[in-house]
């Protein structure tokens, strides 16, 4: 015959106060996490601040509002920078050495959030004063409890009708299309 050691029975009042207290913080989550609307109106805030941030010309403010690994890329093939670099770029050409930096307004956003609700990502419709109507589009992170900028898209819109002439222009050789500009 097996005998347990005296020490080694489960008090049954110790394992319900255990599972009742897990329980309750299980419950506690729950209700006091934060639910799917309130991390999309964080990420809109988020998004809205950097584009405020460039139209004020707070450098320290728009970067602040990007992730550390943070990529920026712009409607140029060239411009894909990592945050560093669009820092440095933004500095060395004075972007935000008067506001407004530049001027991007939102009209439409949809943000979609991860099931683990620790990543998102957006779509939204631009206007701009020279460039008319944007498309940007992200990805967010949450790091320690505050939504990062980690992805920032910046495109132009071309109407499908319009695309065939905006792929020509773009396909000609660099000296034909420096030729055709007016001095």
């Amino acid at each position: 015959m097996r005998r347990h050691h005296p020490r080694a029975r489960r008090n049954p009042i110790i394992i319900a106060a255990f599972l009742g207290l897990a329980v309750l913080v299980w419950i506690l989550v729950i209700l006091f996490a934060p639910s799917e609307k309130d991390h999309v109106a964080a990420i809109n805030q988020t998004v809205d601040e950097f584009h405020r941030a460039a139209a004020q010309a707070d450098l320290e403010r728009y970067f602040d509002l990007l992730s550390d690994d943070a990529r920026f890329l712009g409607t140029d093939e060239s411009e894909r920078w990592p945050k560093p670099e669009f820092r440095a770029y933004c500095v060395d050409r004075g972007a935000f050495n008067e506001a407004p930096a530049w001027v991007y307004t939102p009209e439409s956003r949809v943000v979609t959030l991860s099931p683990t609700r620790d990543a998102a990502w957006f779509d939204e419709n631009l206007t701009n004063e020279r460039y008319g109507r944007l498309r940007g589009s992200g990805v967010l992170v949450l790091e320690h409890g505050v939504w990062k900028i980690a992805q920032y898209n910046l495109t132009f819109l071309v109407p499908n009708d319009k695309s065939a002439a905006v792929v020509a222009v773009i396909r000609e050789p660099a000296d034909a299309a420096d030729q055709d500009q007016p001095e």
